[in-house]
């Protein structure tokens, strides 16, 4: 995924977040709890781990009950249930890693990171917690200003020991300018807030790059099997279609043949979540992998701004009381 695009999603969201401020608290609830869901829907996609379906919806239940829960709660422990959906979304993710069929090889690789999405998730609620708290943008506006420059400064093409620095710089200079046109929050504050920001915009950045282009993906690797799986399919009719007498040699061609396409096979269902009851499987859908990239390209993008939630969140408890 380029960095323009998960730049641009981002920005988007983080306009659509702190406009709660002007729009009300049922406006809010109802962003995050859109976001959280487009994230968990996208998140299993973005990582290429079995069982797709099963843990975006834990994920994205996760994060829809933490934020309609942040929105609802009385007093001021506006988290107090989010500790809670957290832990029961992440036994979830195990309960469902341990009787799933597929993929037993990277079992632990799928629980850690789904386990992240539902972390992920469930800090969406700081943002509707946040607006609780204060009740006036000034604070947000810093948040969003100095998450908005460094996503800017994310989408220059330049190695990260580049552009993780500048971002940071950026941001910290951006922050205490938005503080002074549009809050009473003094310099300090408003520069550890966008310090924070910065760093984990950048880190997520960092984990795009490392993770390669969403080609890369579980979706684009099945294509990929199909098309070997095709091609092995092609050399055995050839092996079967040929005029030479039925010897030995061409018994155990065919043979080899038959045993690649199986192995073929096997990859295939493993990597798709999903058992292979033809020798061929059939190619999947191309709207529904449309549909897997885009939402991955989306929970890529999303990340981060639902990761700082309910950072920020705490950081102004500190900082403000």
């Amino acid at each position: 995924m380029k960095s323009s695009t998960a730049g641009l999603i981002g920005i988007v969201a983080l306009a659509l977040l702190v406009g709660g401020h002007y729009l009300g608290l049922a406006y809010t609830v109802g962003v995050s709890m859109a976001l959280a869901a487009i994230f968990g829907y996208g998140w299993p996609h973005y990582l290429g781990i079995p069982a797709k379906k099963t843990l975006g919806t834990v994920i994205a239940f996760t994060g829809v009950l933490a934020a309609l829960t942040a929105g609802l709660a009385e007093g001021r422990d506006y988290l107090a249930w989010s500790a809670i959906y957290i832990a029961v979304g992440f036994g979830a993710i195990m309960v469902v890693q341990l009787i799933r069929g597929t993929g037993q090889k990277h079992r632990l690789e799928s629980t850690l990171g789904a386990g992240a999405g539902v972390a992920i998730a469930g800090f969406a609620c700081g943002w509707v917690a946040s607006f609780r708290f204060l009740g006036d943008p000034g604070m947000n506006l810093i948040v969003a200003i100095s998450a908005a420059v460094a996503l800017l400064a994310g989408m220059l093409p330049w190695p990260d020991r580049v552009n993780a620095p500048l971002a940071i710089v950026l941001a910290v200079l951006a922050g205490p300018l938005a503080a002074l046109l549009f809050s009473d929050v003094r310099i300090v504050p408003a520069a550890v807030l966008a310090a924070v920001v910065a760093s984990v915009i950048a880190a997520f950045r960092r984990l795009r790059t490392l993770a390669g282009p969403l080609g890369a993906s579980a979706a684009e690797k099945l294509v990929a099997e199909e098309t070997s799986v095709e091609k092995l399919t092609a050399e055995a009719a050839t092996v079967d279609a040929a005029t030479v007498d039925p010897t030995d040699v061409t018994t155990a061609a065919s043979e080899v043949a038959t045993a690649e396409l199986s192995d073929a096979n096997d990859s295939v269902s493993a990597s798709a979540g999903a058992s292979v009851s033809a020798p061929v499987s059939a190619p999947a859908s191309a709207p529904r992998r449309t549909i897997g990239l885009a939402a991955a390209a989306a929970a890529a993008a999303l990340g981060p701004i639902l990761s700082i939630g309910a950072m920020v969140y705490f950081l102004e408890k500190i900082l403000l009381s």
